[in-house]
């Protein structure tokens, strides 16, 4: 069990340091409290945007929309954390640099990781559940999904797409940020709101993209399917 939450706040953190929304609320937290607030972060927030295939494939109910048996969960855990390990100590580094440098790197190293994963992931999984693992996880991203190549290239973005795109992502971002700076944690009124912003980026990029392009957009993302998070448990043990 100790490794399985290593595993998740490991993945949580590459999501995290790639999040310009999440990593504005680490700035205004304490160091001595640093600890505490990133793990219920980790643990996937109310905005569902971790998104990484790792960590959604720790979810029971991803587990049962791919239809991944017992003996395929004992092996994607395995995969997962060796990718884990290769890159924890990259992981130490990055938490020290400052925050502009974070961010940066941050998104590197997620999608070296988020790469890694994948192949080791495709050796366990059969095509059809890679590819609705894609889909979920891209669907979990939301509109952070149009700044990964493989997107990019899949919709054939061109250079005015992508500088529009970036437009309404940083505008996002900007809306999330005010909405999580603004105190009293992330209450249902919140998570409500967050779900309305991620809703509209979409809607906004969706106005972006030309037929073809929907209709690419609509096969990378398949069938609405929503991650639900459980609450966590109070570790007694430690």
């Amino acid at each position: 069990m100790r490794s399985f939450y290593r595993i998740v706040l490991t993945l949580g953190l590459v999501a995290l340091l790639a999040s310009p929304a999440m990593a504005q609320r680490q700035r205004g937290q304490g160091q001595g409290q640093r600890g505490q607030g990133q793990r219920g972060q980790f643990q996937g927030g109310p905005g569902g945007g971790f998104g990484g295939a790792g960590q959604l494939l720790q979810n029971e109910g991803v587990q049962k929309e791919l239809k991944i048996d017992t003996d395929q969960a004992a092996k994607v855990k395995d995969a997962v954390a060796k990718v884990t390990d290769k890159y924890k100590d990259d992981l130490a580094k990055i938490r020290d640099l400052p925050q502009d440098e974070q961010r940066t790197k941050g998104q590197e190293l997620r999608q070296k990781i988020a790469a890694d994963t994948m192949v080791a992931l495709e050796e366990v999984l059969k095509p059809e559940q890679v590819k609705r693992l894609k889909q979920i996880q891209t669907q979990q991203e939301g509109i952070r999904a149009f700044a990964r190549t493989e997107i990019e290239t899949a919709l054939k973005l061109t250079d005015e797409q992508k500088a529009k795109i970036k437009e309404i992502s940083e505008a996002n971002a900007k809306e999330v940020r005010e909405l999580t700076t603004g105190g009293g944690g992330f209450n249902a009124e919140a998570r409500t709101k967050m779900q309305e912003l991620r809703k509209k980026a979409i809607e906004d990029v969706q106005s972006v993209l030309t037929d073809e392009q929907k209709k690419s957009w609509k096969d990378l993302t398949g069938e609405p399917f929503t991650v639900t998070f459980a609450p966590r448990r109070p570790n007694n043990n430690n």
